[in-house]
């Protein structure tokens, strides 16, 4: 089931390719290309190793070329956006990462602050997250 480091580095450079051309790959859809699991087992170490892959492959698009790079739908599909509801659907996610991040921040602080353990020089400040405006639907 191990892949040698020659064959990683072709899988790698095969998905680079397949990606740029515009492909939208799922794991599932990689492990079927890839792999043959015959095991649940063999299974979840061939879906760790292209969760692995993946994100070997979003660094390398986001510090090589400066292209983002992830998760496209609901589905599991991964790729380079190219349609406003990929964009759109990325931008949710960054959102909704971004808001629990600034939310626990500012609960940490509150925390401190009422607590009188906020260190000196340190002042409280109100975190300003804009948010996506959804398009109403007309009826």
């Amino acid at each position: 089931m191990g892949t040698s480091r020659k064959k990683n580095k072709e899988i790698l450079s095969d998905l680079r390719d397949r990606f740029v051309d515009g492909e939208k790959l799922s794991v599932d859809g990689i492990i079927k290309d890839y792999f043959s699991p015959k095991t649940a087992y063999s299974y979840l170490v061939a879906k760790a190793k292209v969760r692995g892959w993946l994100g070997l492959v979003k660094r390398q698009f986001k510090f090589n070329h400066g292209i983002w790079f992830g998760s496209l739908d609901d589905n599991g599909s991964f790729g380079i956006i190219s349609t406003e509801e990929e964009v759109r659907y990325a931008l949710m996610r960054a959102y909704r990462y971004v808001k629990g991040t600034v939310a626990g921040a500012t609960l940490l602080v509150a925390d401190a602050d009422e607590k009188g353990l906020l260190p000196d020089g340190l002042k409280r400040e109100r975190f300003l997250l804009t948010r996506p405006v959804e398009e109403e639907n007309e009826a």
